[in-house]
């Protein structure tokens, strides 16, 4: 990516002009600076103001969730501006994760490129915004084998799990992955409305050095309204529970730190893990040896196999999650399980036992963390 912006403060700033005069000098300054290059590995830049601006600019590659993750681990708000041509699907993912579970706003520049899992990050935004001339595009997941890029069944699978975790529709996921590896379907604002995505307008004072837009023309589908979707409130036990769980799995797309930390609240002080009793302290670290060895992960349960029974003190939930890590050296783990965890409800939900079964494995030969 290679340009200078500035964008409304009403949109960008929650607490209208404030310190955003400053905050965006600094942002021309660093945009400034960068250069176009291809398969460039992404940078992260924070410019401080109300609130901070992370810019990821580049490449995203095996890792970059996890110095993502390092990155915005002090934050309470920000808004995450994007410029990326794409490229890991799981530190993209994981760093979406950690967006919508921090509650951070989304932003991509006028003629600026967010393609493939950057455009993953973008719709994580609790908030989303885009300039009126921005790039942002989605293909299919795809690996490559002997030179051809061929879609990951196992990776669209993750991607489904996770956007559905978004609050997409049905058709707002298909929309995202139909395009195949070689191609790209570029989002228009009539067609985000049509998808019932909402996104934010950002109007641009002045754009410069402008990216040069990709060959393939954008698709659109037209100006059909629908109504963004509308999260029902935790007004139940069933739904307090099934939330938790939710929680609980994209907790371990935090640091391992944040997520040893949350863990820790997690469990019951004595927990029945597959079937053997165990304090916490020897569950946490079973825990952290296994965060030690998978630090890139990301798991996305599947919303529509969640379901919970509750009585007046316990909350059996169950359900599928998605899961992919990485290692050092290559090394690999991807697969679905089907999960049950029993919570004790009386107070805050905590986990007093937790069960599951492999339902299928891809790449890589180690099970989820046990």
């Amino acid at each position: 990516m290679n340009c200078r912006w500035l964008a409304s403060p009403s949109v960008l700033s929650p607490h209208g002009r404030g310190s955003y005069g400053l905050v965006m000098t600094k942002l021309l300054f660093v945009f400034a600076l960068l250069v176009a290059v291809p398969a460039r590995a992404a940078t992260f830049n924070t410019i401080q103001g109300d609130p901070p601006v992370v810019m990821v600019d580049g490449e995203i590659m095996q890792g970059d969730g996890e110095r993502f993750a390092n990155q915005v681990a002090s934050l309470d708000q920000a808004i995450i501006a994007l410029g990326s041509p794409g490229g890991s699907v799981i530190s993209g993912l994981r760093m979406g994760q950690l967006i919508r579970d921090r509650g951070f706003s989304t932003y991509v520049p006028d003629r600026v490129i967010c393609a493939s899992a950057c455009g993953l990050v973008w719709l994580a935004g609790q908030k989303r915004i885009m300039a009126p001339m921005a790039r942002i595009g989605f293909h299919a997941a795809y690996v490559v084998r002997r030179g051809q890029a061929r879609e990951s069944g196992a990776g669209n699978a993750l991607i489904g799990a996770y956007l559905s975790r978004l609050g997409l529709s049905d058709e707002a996921i298909f929309y995202v992955a139909q395009a195949p590896p070689d191609d790209m379907t570029w989002l228009s604002p009539a067609m985000a409305n049509r998808l019932g995505l909402d996104v934010s307008m950002a109007v641009p004072r002045m754009a410069q050095a402008p990216v040069r837009p990709p060959s393939t023309p954008p698709r659109d589908g037209g100006a059909k309204t629908a109504a963004p979707p509308e999260t029902a409130p935790e007004a139940n036990q069933t739904a307090r529970a099934t939330a938790f769980a939710g929680r609980y799995f994209s907790t371990w797309s935090d640091t391992n730190t944040r997520a040893l930390a949350a863990f820790r609240t997690y469990y019951a002080e004595t927990v029945t893990f597959y079937g053997t009793r165990a304090t916490r302290q020897a569950l946490l670290d079973r825990k952290e040896a296994f965060a030690q060895r998978w630090p890139e992960r990301i798991y996305a349960v599947r919303n529509d196999t969640l379901s919970a029974k509750c009585g007046s003190e316990r909350c059996v939930v169950t359900g599928t999650v998605d899961w992919d890590a990485r290692g050092a050296s290559d090394a690999r783990t991807v697969g679905v399980a089907r999960f049950e965890l029993t919570l004790d409800v009386r107070g805050e939900p905590a986990i007093v036992a937790e069960t599951g079964t492999v339902i299928s494995r891809g790449d890589g030969t180690d099970a989820p963390a046990k």
